[in-house]
């Protein structure tokens, strides 16, 4: 703004939603700073059998999703990050048998040292506490467009359907390709 510059669209990337958020006037910078550490803390202390693990993927969401279906357990391509690179989540087992398939099909694939499977439904647990917390700010209908990470969908008007889909984005894929080509569109 103090460059003169108004963008037409707003998205972030996981976390970055949150910037999103205050860039498009859902939230001030005060109540994104206590969104967000509710958000880390809720993630935090989810207290789960297996918080699961993460890795990244050199590969698109298509070819990625491709070789899960041949594999057990539950893993997801939870940050589908461009058409290169995809971040996997999900139950321990699975995502280190899913690590050690890619790199067997001479797919580049490591494990991101994460205290969670984020962006599925492992960390779904802090939802509901996080969404108390998201209740209780001011959030108001979008100045800007602003597209979602969860389905590149458009923002919600009501401060309760915009706390219920944050609520939600935490345990859904970030869908950044799909937010990326809707705002070239």
């Amino acid at each position: 703004n103090d460059a003169g510059l108004k963008p037409d669209w707003v998205a972030g990337h996981s976390l970055g939603e949150y910037a999103a958020c205050v860039a498009a006037g859902v939230m001030d910078f005060e109540d994104a700073l206590h969104a967000v550490s509710a958000r880390g803390k809720e993630m935090a202390a989810v207290d789960v059998p297996d918080c699961g693990k993460m890795a990244t993927v050199a590969a698109g969401v298509n070819v990625v999703e491709e070789h899960l279906r041949k594999l057990d357990g539950y893993v997801v391509a939870a940050n589908q990050n461009c058409h290169a690179q995809t971040v996997i989540a999900g139950a321990t087992d699975a995502v280190e048998r899913a690590v050690t398939h890619f790199q067997e099909n001479g797919i580049d694939s490591r494990e991101i040292p994460v205290s969670h499977a984020f962006h599925s439904e492992i960390v779904a647990p802090a939802a509901q506490p996080l969404k108390k917390v998201l209740d209780k700010l001011n959030l108001r209908p979008a100045l800007l467009p602003i597209c979602s990470n969860v389905g590149a969908l458009d923002y919600p008007e009501t401060s309760s359907e915009i706390s219920a889909l944050l609520a939600k984005q935490m345990a859904s894929p970030v869908e950044f390709i799909r937010q990326i080509e809707k705002l070239y569109e």
